[in-house]
């Protein structure tokens, strides 16, 4: 049995990494964003936030 497209879709938001979580924004945007993202507890050791503290960039 498949779970019901509202399951499906938390599911994926879930999945998404921290600069996907973030979508299309200007480079200061996502910047501000993703440091937003990466200060969550469940996003801190993910690799795009590991990067991010330690160039103090987004690419």
């Amino acid at each position: 049995r498949t779970p019901p497209p509202a399951a499906r879709k938390a599911s994926a938001r879930a999945a998404a990494s921290p600069r996907d979580k973030c979508g299309e924004r200007s480079p200061f945007a996502m910047y501000r964003c993703m440091q937003q993202q990466c200060a969550l507890a469940a996003n801190r050791q993910h690799a795009q936030c590991v990067q991010l503290r330690r160039t103090d960039s987004v690419e």
